[in-house]
């Protein structure tokens, strides 16, 4: 989730410098895997009939990736991976980032585990900034998936701050029926001349950090916003709708995550949750409504 998102300005190399709060969610896909030495069998499995396969899935092309740093060629061994979908695609909230992320931890940890030995490597050939290089290559938000918590990012979304300890806020997901491209959105917030600078990257870190610490939702409020918003309300009206409706439901805070449509409420305790929960189940079922909380503990050591 991205509790503040600003868009700062294009980069000669073409991308868009950010400045974000990205937090993690308690909302994944199941990722069932399967390493063996040896042998021509990759695949990749879906219960979601729309899912890309082979090299168009982010998950596959993470393993292909990560051998790649050995200069070895991907049958060395044998690889399987199945996903079970719960993260909705294209919806601004990461759901292909955080799975091949997870392919990322999975191959790092049975590096340490055996399979660098069984590869003919010393555990030293590969490095947590091995690591790093490889998540950027495939997107700029694997980095912080694969990571995890609750962290500053910059850059086009790589520089990692260190993680930030925070409340497990519950929140509420709404996921309108429409999508919207990232480029296509990036390409909208030019030509509305893009976000403004409110913050330094120190004065945004220390702020939040502040907040978090003392899980102080009056104080989250307006730090709480999203440069996309109105490119999003501009592609799907339905975004507007929801955010007033999870505000009038009880939600402390509501914004954009990512470039949309997703949105998000925050809400102080379970109970308000699960009553705004039912309600807007029922009062606007043509919206995916997804129960979450936030979780700020790292998805990988950092020892």
């Amino acid at each position: 989730m991205n509790l503040s998102l600003e868009v700062l300005g294009c980069r000669p190399d073409g991308y868009h410098e950010l400045l974000t709060l990205m937090a993690s969610a308690r909302l994944a896909d199941r990722l069932f895997l399967s390493l063996k030495s040896g042998g021509e069998n990759w695949s990749l499995t879906s219960n979601s009939p729309g899912l890309p396969s082979g090299e168009d899935n982010l998950a596959f092309r993470a393993a292909e990736r990560f051998f790649s740093l050995l200069s070895l060629h991907p049958q060395t061994v044998s690889f399987r991976i199945h996903i079970e979908k719960s993260i909705p695609a294209a919806a601004g909230l990461g759901g292909g980032s955080a799975d091949a992320a997870a392919v990322l931890r999975f191959l790092w940890q049975a590096w340490g585990e055996g399979l660098a030995e069984s590869l003919g490597f010393p555990r030293d050939r590969l490095t947590m900034a091995d690591l790093d290089r490889a998540a950027l290559s495939l997107g700029a938000d694997v980095p912080f998936c694969l990571h995890g918590g609750i962290r500053l990012c910059r850059g086009i979304g790589e520089i990692l701050s260190e993680p930030l300890a925070g409340p497990a806020w519950p929140l509420l997901i709404g996921k309108p029926r429409a999508s919207i491209r990232t480029a296509e959105a990036f390409a909208l917030l030019g030509r509305q001349g893009g976000g403004k600078v409110p913050d330094t990257e120190e004065g945004a870190f220390v702020r939040w950090q502040k907040v978090l610490e003392e899980a102080d939702p009056l104080a989250a409020r307006p730090l709480i916003r999203n440069d996309f918003l109105p490119v999003a309300i501009q592609k799907v009206p339905r975004v507007q709708s929801i955010l007033d409706n999870l505000l009038s439901e009880g939600a402390f805070a509501a914004s954009l995550s990512g470039s949309g449509p997703s949105c998000f409420g925050l809400f102080e305790d379970e109970d308000r949750l699960e009553k705004a929960s039912r309600e807007l189940s029922s009062r606007m079922p043509d919206v995916r409504w997804i129960k979450s909380a936030l979780a700020p503990e790292p998805a990988l050591s950092e020892d």
